[in-house]
């Protein structure tokens, strides 16, 4: 608490104080609100990652500024951001997002039953499968100036624990969609020759809104 004093007045010498006071509020601080992407505006939005913290994303004019805050929000782990980029909940008979997620048929089959909707809480349970350490890796080495001035730019060729990968990412105007082909090679097996077993894509597909915002659309498998 501050104290200000100031002489008023003089009354036969005697000198008359009135104390003024004023208290700072400790819990006055503003803090930031979790706002959510909206397609309808092109101001930054804050949102928090897992660590809890506001990361604010820089306003969107082109398509080009929301795939750098998606490629951001991938890499920070930013679980309502990424939510951002899609219309949950997804149809899952018209996407192959869980052939994405899981690598064995014994897995699929837990969900090959059950209701085709990919939901929310699916998206927070599974986001570290979908955006796996190898599609992050490859994604963070796109040259986004390339990619916009050529429409396409390669990530280059990975082989470590995740296996051996490279990124092609495509932009196509006429369709104003963006591909994000996640491509797995098989290498050389024991003897050092070349087998082709086991090299597939995930491929996943945004169309971009009002030629500025990416919106997930699907996931394909090839190969």
């Amino acid at each position: 608490m501050l104290m200000k004093t100031h002489t008023l007045f003089n009354v036969s010498g005697i000198v008359i104080v009135l104390a003024i006071t004023s208290a700072c509020n400790s819990t006055g601080k503003q803090t930031k609100s979790d706002t959510s992407r909206n397609p309808d505006k092109t101001q930054a939005a804050g949102s928090a990652n897992l660590a809890g913290t506001i990361k604010q994303y820089p306003e969107v004019n082109t398509w080009l500024d929301d795939f750098r805050n998606f490629r951001n929000a991938v890499n920070d782990k930013d679980i309502p951001k990424l939510k951002s980029y899609f219309n949950l909940p997804l149809n899952a008979d018209s996407t192959q997002i869980w052939y994405a997620i899981f690598d064995t048929d014994a897995e699929l089959k837990k969900v090959q039953n059950g209701p085709g909707l990919f939901s929310e809480r699916d998206f927070e349970r599974y986001r570290s499968k979908l955006f796996r350490p190898a599609f992050v890796r490859s994604l963070l080495r796109i040259k986004s100036a390339k990619l916009f001035d050529k429409g396409e730019n390669n990530s280059p060729e990975f082989n470590d624990k995740d296996g051996h990968y490279y990124m092609i990412v495509t932009f196509n105007k006429d369709s104003q969609t963006l591909s994000i082909n996640l491509a797995y090679l098989n290498g050389n097996d024991e003897n050092g020759d070349y087998v082709s077993e086991g090299e597939h894509n995930i491929i996943y597909d945004f169309d971009i809104i009002d030629h500025k915002y990416l919106r997930f659309k699907r996931v394909m498998i090839a190969g």
